[in-house]
């Protein structure tokens, strides 16, 4: 006998400030296996991108899509020999409980992502130390031709003598600060991310991870957006101190 499965997750995930609408999925799969219970915590905007991608859409209106997706599963026979080939059909609603699922038509144009980085350096003029970040992004090409830059994470470096907060020559590294973001025009209009970021003073290395809710609103390559890091450290001597600034914006 077939097995119905039916849930209705809200992506508790994306309630967020300025983020997309709030989104749940009504899920119906019919299939010869034994039925699978998810959290709402499990639940992501990568499900939501498999959906749009690999379903075939049935119906649609102001704040809801309907798809349907097959899966093909060989089994085994338990008694006798050979393989049956099992298809899994499951329908998929997805609402928008705020809004509407215009957010979702322009992600699902997405025709081609290409991951790249960008690394760049500075020093002071003594030489103390060197300073380097390098942002690692994604460039999404949409089918209008359009393309958009989203941060992954980023990277930075602090190279001098010594080790931790001591460079020697009595100079200590007394701030380490980054500001990372992607600002300006996204397919859903104009969106500010940003997060400061402030490693140990001792620290000469470290990975900042952008949130996931960034994926969401990529940046369009214009000279009045920012896509980057912001990074600085500040060197004491005695009862001087003086930075070593760098700004690595993909473009």
């Amino acid at each position: 006998m077939k097995k119905f499965l039916t849930c209705i997750m809200v992506l508790s995930s994306m309630i967020i400030a300025g983020s997309l609408p709030i989104f749940a999925m009504d899920i119906q799969t019919s299939s010869e296996q034994n039925p699978i219970a998810l959290e709402n915590d499990s639940i992501t905007y990568d499900m939501i991108d498999s959906v749009i991608k690999n379903g075939k859409i049935i119906a649609i209106s102001d704040n809801e899509m309907d798809f349907s997706m097959t899966e093909s599963i060989n089994t085994v026979q338990t008694r006798g020999k050979g393989i049956i080939e099992n298809e899994i059909k499951t329908n998929v609603k997805i609402i928008a409980l705020e809004g509407t699922v215009d957010d979702l038509l322009s992600y699902a144009s997405i025709i081609k992502e290409n991951d790249g980085s960008v690394e760049r350096s500075e020093s002071d003029n003594l030489p103390m130390a060197t300073i380097t970040t390098r942002v690692y992004y994604t460039k999404y090409t949409y089918s209008d031709g359009k393309e958009y830059y989203g941060i992954n994470k980023v990277t930075g470096r602090i190279v001098g003598a010594q080790s931790g907060s001591y460079l020697g020559s009595n100079t200590y590294i007394t701030k380490n600060y980054a500001h990372i973001g992607q600002e300006g025009y996204t397919p859903s209009g104009y969106r500010s991310n940003s997060s400061p970021y402030e490693p140990s003073v001792s620290t000469r290395s470290w990975t900042f991870t952008a949130p996931s809710s960034w994926k969401n609103y990529p940046v369009a390559n214009s000279s009045s957006n920012a896509v980057g890091c912001y990074y600085y450290i500040t060197l004491t001597r005695g009862s001087e101190s003086w930075k070593i600034e760098l700004t690595n914006n993909i473009w």
